[in-house]
């Protein structure tokens, strides 16, 4: 097709065509969405010639303005508008659009942790029942796991006498690949980064109550998924569902993320050193660790400085 009656649809189409072949299927179904739910709305009324960089920022500014997306989609938007014109540009030779001088307003992430009396409603809970949502939220809240890391996790990846656990996967609700009725479906796949692929410590406690979670089912099996102790693929939303249910008897008012970051928050008050602590979440980089938990311990240590004695006057 000829770059002057090419339009943006056939253009992102084809784009979306070469990603499928190397990205994750998780990150193909992002863009597939960002492109059919986002840019072909607006642009499919233009060729490529019509658009420019002043068009796009637009967009961004003013037709994204009302949908009220997170920082973190918005960037997503960006890089997938980006990547799709300089396809253009490397195929089709059409002009350079320059977006680099376009930044997205940096925006605070919200750091949920619980708070002690909190804290302690749900390790009471878990501690006493050998359940599902008992070990989900335990390894939430002692070892710092995702959600979807937890619903993939199998007897296999935890190493019960050395005390370890091997994060090697995640699952996700996904947009279905076949044609069928369902139109999502779980999804198991590689964690959202290589750094996400790691080895975890667990506490003495926590490795104590997963053996005793192990065997009550008589029947052992390493391929068994832990939270349902079973072959049966636990979906994310129905643990957020049972931790949501559970939180309203205790009047706890955050999602299942919140025991990452207390898990977080706690080992940087415990003094963890902040490159383990970033390599045991799985982060990219050690400024996402410093960024997120060192600044909310600044409470706990202004709480630690209070307690040095006013000096005495002779």
């Amino acid at each position: 097709m000829e770059k002057n009656c090419m339009t943006f649809q056939n253009l992102s189409e084809e784009w979306l065509n070469l990603k499928k072949m190397y990205v994750k299927y998780s990150s193909y179904s992002k863009y597939e969405n960002i492109v059919y739910l986002h840019l072909i709305p607006f642009f499919e009324k233009y060729i490529l010639n019509d658009i420019d960089d002043k068009l796009i920022v637009t967009f961004l500014t003013e037709e994204l303005q009302g949908k009220k997306l997170s920082n973190s989609s918005m960037k997503t938007i960006l890089f997938t508008i980006q990547s799709i014109f300089q396809f253009a540009e490397d195929k089709y030779h059409i002009h350079h659009i320059n977006l680099n001088y376009f930044k997205l307003p940096k925006s605070k992430i919200k750091c949920d942790v619980l708070g002690n009396d909190e804290k302690q409603y749900l390790e009471r809970y878990s501690l006493l029942h050998l359940e599902s949502i008992s070990v989900c939220i335990l390894l939430g809240l002692y070892a710092g796991l995702r959600i979807g890391e937890i619903c993939a996790l199998q007897w296999e990846d935890i190493d019960l006498k050395a005390g370890t656990i091997e994060i090697k996967k995640t699952v996700q609700r996904l947009k279905n690949k076949e044609n069928n009725a369902s139109k999502t479906t779980l999804i198991i796949s590689d964690p959202k980064t290589i750094t996400s692929q790691r080895i975890v410590p667990i506490p003495l406690f926590l490795k104590e109550y997963l053996c005793q979670y192990y065997n009550i089912n008589k029947e052992k099996n390493d391929q068994y998924y832990v939270v349902s102790n079973s072959l049966k693929l636990v979906d994310p939303r129905t643990v957020q569902y049972k931790f949501h249910k559970l939180c309203q008897q205790y009047d706890i008012h955050m999602n299942f993320h919140a025991l990452r970051h207390t898990y977080a928050t706690n080992c940087v008050m415990s003094g963890v050193d902040v490159k383990s602590l970033s390599e045991i979440l799985g982060h990219s980089n050690i400024s996402t660790t410093l960024n997120l938990y060192v600044h909310s311990s600044l409470k706990f240590k202004m709480s630690q400085v209070d307690k040095i004695e006013k000096p005495m006057l002779s």
